[in-house]
């Protein structure tokens, strides 16, 4: 029973502005607006490959509206296939078609706008994930449920891979990658000619293999063919990233070293302390990561791989300069040899889900520092499921991402929610326009649960719009007139609590 209770607070509304995630141009989209006529390619958050949708311009006076004949011509024009025609809510088409030929296509005069189609779904959720670490970060304990639950995608945050560089043209990357710096004097150019990094990209961003679906992704390439290095490459690459990063962002030190390198380490510190979140690899050579550069880095987060059974890899490294373990072995994602081609390797891809993870956080607390990112991460890992359990100092926590939320839909209960003391989980409701009340009640169960709501960021146990703040778990937030967006719960677990449910309202 708690000696203190808060009464019932509601604060008055924010008003909310909302801006795209990706303000800035790729490289690919220049050629676009060098005509006469300024037209954009607009990206979407996880695009369909090859499809777009065009929305025509109003016709000019004694033009025909014959829109099935006029797409028809565009499409055929501009190499493309007609896929729908739309006339009623409105003018315009989708097609099938390259990039190249979209770009081309958005200059056209009757064209008033074209973007890239979008996987939209109910909730976030990937049915039978061809990659098992994805299947195995949504959930506490064993046997995977076959599917992957996701609260964001990563939309808006940036993340900087170095390493052998990224082959952005890769599908699974969905335009969403961009070749930034290279300097291996090797003739490649920003060329992926090993494939560890466009695999490892993939699996922090891609549509099918990735964590956070919707990241930007930045090739940052200080690796050779072979997937080796100078230092002094390397510190170009970790140079460029902190003079050049966009925020909120996370980089990938890819490196497996097998010493101390003062150097270093002294310049990851400077682009930490400039606000870029790290994540590294423990290494690969089961040593102690204590003894070698980056991973022996209290700032940096250092990843260890575990397999699909929850036993670490017997190639990892341990000890007390490992943060967490992530999935690491046997990984399915991208390649380098085709737009389409795929491997499944082991090695340091824990780092890479573990960099997804980080840009998922990033993505609903953007203001959140490397400190904070690495807090919630290690606070928050699922302990009791490695095997054996790892011997101290090597800690004995496993990366779970589902602690940063799902999402809701009026009138869809979910039950049978668990938490432990002092815990947090989240939820999302997307408000629809013209809401005139939202009601969030909690029930059932055993154990005690505080609920916590706010506007368009995630409430803290300090800063939220509403915290009944009651014993017991029938709890209660009504919010009248609510703006467009997002809300987000948050359940406390002020004990232990189990079995409790989440009902929502949307009156109209």
């Amino acid at each position: 029973m708690r000696n203190v209770r808060r009464p019932l607070m509601l604060l008055p509304w924010l008003i909310l502005s909302a801006c795209h995630p990706e303000s800035e141009p790729s490289t690919a989209e220049a050629p676009a607006e060098a005509t006469g006529q300024t037209s954009r390619l607009l990206r979407a958050e996880v695009p369909v490959p090859g499809q777009y949708v065009v929305v025509l311009a109003p016709p000019a006076l004694g033009e025909p509206e014959d829109v099935p004949a006029l797409a028809e011509a565009l499409a055929s024009k501009h190499g493309g296939q007609v896929l729908h025609v739309y006339q009623k809510a409105l003018r315009g088409f989708s097609v099938r078609m390259t990039e190249a030929q979209a770009l081309e296509l958005a200059r056209h005069p009757a064209v008033a706008s074209i973007e890239e189609d979008a996987v939209v779904r109910d909730s976030l959720v990937q049915s039978s994930p061809s990659n098992w670490g994805l299947d195995r970060i949504d959930q506490r304990t064993l046997p995977l449920d076959n599917q992957y639950t996701y609260f964001g995608t990563g939309a808006g945050v940036h993340a900087y891979l170095i390493s052998t560089g990224i082959r952005t043209t890769h599908t699974d990357l969905g335009g969403r990658a961009t070749a930034d710096f290279n300097n291996v004097p090797d003739g490649m150019g920003h060329t992926d000619c090993n494939g560890v990094g466009t695999h490892w990209a993939t699996v922090i961003g891609g549509n099918t293999y990735g964590v956070a679906k919707g990241t930007r992704l930045h090739s940052v390439r200080v690796l050779d063919c072979g997937g080796s290095g100078t230092i002094s490459n390397i510190l170009a690459g970790v140079d460029w990233v902190t003079f050049n990063h966009i925020k909120p962002a996370v980089a990938l030190l890819n490196l497996n070293m097998t010493s101390v390198n003062a150097t270093l380490e002294a310049v990851v510190r400077n682009s930490i302390a400039q606000g870029v979140t790290y994540v590294g690899t423990a290494g690969i050579r089961s040593v102690d990561a204590c003894t070698t550069s980056p991973a022996r880095m209290p700032e940096l987060i250092t990843v260890g791989f575990s397999r699909n059974t929850d036993a670490v890899a017997s190639f990892s490294n341990f000890g007390g300069c490992v943060d967490l373990f992530a999935p690491g072995d046997g990984i399915t994602g991208g390649w380098f040899n085709s737009d389409t081609a795929t491997n499944t390797i082991g090695g340091g891809v824990g780092a890479a889900v573990a960099t997804g993870a980080a840009a998922l956080w990033l993505e609903v607390f953007p203001t959140a520092t490397p400190a904070a990112v690495s807090s919630m991460l290690t606070s928050h890992a699922t302990t009791g499921a490695l095997t054996p359990t790892p011997t101290a100092p090597t800690p004995d926590r496993l990366l779970y991402t589902g602690f940063i939320g799902s999402r809701l839909r009026g009138g869809t209960p979910v039950s049978g929610i668990p938490n432990r003391l002092g815990d947090l989980r989240f939820f999302r409701l997307d408000v629809p326009t013209g809401t005139t009340r939202v009601t969030f009640t909690t029930s059932g169960g055993t154990g005690d649960v505080d609920l916590y709501v706010r506007a368009g960021a995630l409430p803290s146990l300090s800063v939220y719009d509403c915290a009944p703040y009651l014993t017991g778990n029938a709890e209660t937030c009504t919010l009248n007139s609510p703006a467009a967006g997002p809300l987000y719960v948050m359940l406390h677990g002020f004990a232990n609590f189990s079995g409790v449910s989440l009902s929502t309202t949307v009156t109209p």
